[in-house]
């Protein structure tokens, strides 16, 4: 009986992702040898059993404004490392902690972040399996790497090259001042985080301890232009003592299957006492969250037999944005720390029409 010949290997992959990633440089071979060896150290030194994602470390050059990194796992349910380029990353990570109305929709649109997550092989896609296939990655390893990136309006989609080259940057940084023996230390400086810079022999890293500016104040959301015309011809409704509760919020992945997938923002309007939907529809994730809201509230009242009496909405600034539009209508706008009705019918939709 003849013998088989064992198969051949073919060459590996210079690039990856390529049909993922039109428009963007698509990940090298190189980068993704370097962020799997990155990976695997991540691995053996379990930062997460000692470290939590409130210890930053800044990373960069002399020449570049420093990015930031975080380790994820101390809650032992995801384990992954995250880089937030640049200040303007730092500031938005840490208005998730900082900010009480900031929710997962204004971070899913404004969150800008790089991220190598361990995640169990049954997790991995078809591109992430030949990646790590190209690179050699020890089979003996129970959980892989995932590459991924957060762009705003976006949901996480494979990583480009600049992307990847910043990944593998801040996840060097992070796994060899984790692995010196002070590095529980380095965070006990009241408002300073360490900064690693590569020492200029390439032996390691330099520390330095920053203290960041606080976030320069953001400019208030704009209102949107009020269409005189439509804000006329709904004020001929008459008047009755409805109260109807508002919100926007993310919707499902919308694109093809290469794609970075779109996270397009819908507009929910209801009966505040009976939960009935007055107004559902999916807008471009590129009309603001006041856009979006100005229009579900238009829509809401145009499919009214009356005008509402009030408008509920929970944040601030939505209350903001509504504000002009409601005087002409002569609707009061109430803020209000939870809108029963409105989650009731939000929990409903997720469930019976995406399976969320």
């Amino acid at each position: 009986m003849a013998k088989r010949k064992p198969a051949k290997l073919g060459p590996a992959p210079q690039h990856f992702f390529e049909k993922q990633l039109a428009g963007d440089p698509p990940l090298s071979l190189e980068t993704a040898q370097e962020l799997c060896r990155e990976a695997i150290h991540l691995i053996e030194l379990h930062p997460w059993d000692r470290l939590s994602e409130r210890h930053l470390l800044f990373f960069g050059t002399a020449r570049s404004e420093p990015s930031v990194c975080s380790i994820m796992g101390a809650n032992g349910e995801v384990f992954a490392l995250a880089v937030y380029p640049g200040l303007e990353g730092y500031y938005s990570f840490q208005r998730v902690y900082d900010d009480p109305d900031y929710g997962l929709d204004d971070f899913l649109f404004e969150q800008r972040s790089i991220k190598i997550e361990l995640v169990a092989r049954s997790e991995l896609t078809r591109q992430d399996r030949e990646l790590l296939k190209a690179v050699r990655y020890p089979a003996s390893l129970q959980v892989a790497p995932q590459f991924r990136a957060m762009r705003p309006a976006y949901y996480p989609w494979y990583i480009s090259e600049p992307e990847g080259v910043i990944l593998a940057a801040g996840a060097a940084a992070f796994n060899g001042v984790s692995s010196r023996p002070d590095a529980e230390n380095l965070w006990d400086r009241e408002d300073r985080y360490p900064l690693a810079t590569h020492c200029a022999d390439g032996s390691g890293y330099d520390l330095s301890f920053i203290k960041l500016p606080p976030e320069p104040a953001r400019m208030p959301p704009s209102t949107p232009a009020l269409d005189a015309e439509r804000i006329a011809k709904i004020s001929g409704k008459p008047r009755g003592p409805i109260t109807v509760d508002m919100d926007t919020f993310h919707g499902v992945p919308i694109g093809g299957p290469n794609d970075r997938p779109s996270a397009a923002r819908m507009g929910l309007a209801v009966d505040s006492t009976s939960a009935m939907i007055l107004h559902l529809h999916v807008y471009e994730a590129s009309l603001t969250a006041g856009e979006v809201l100005l229009e579900t509230m238009l829509a809401a009242i145009e499919k009214c037999v009356k005008i509402p009496a009030a408008i509920r909405v929970q944040k601030a600034q939505h209350k903001t944005v509504l504000l002009a539009a409601a005087q002409a209508l002569g609707c009061e706008i109430q803020l209000e720390h939870s809108l029963p009705a409105l989650e009731h019918a939000k929990t409903a939709l997720m469930e019976t029409v995406f399976g969320r």
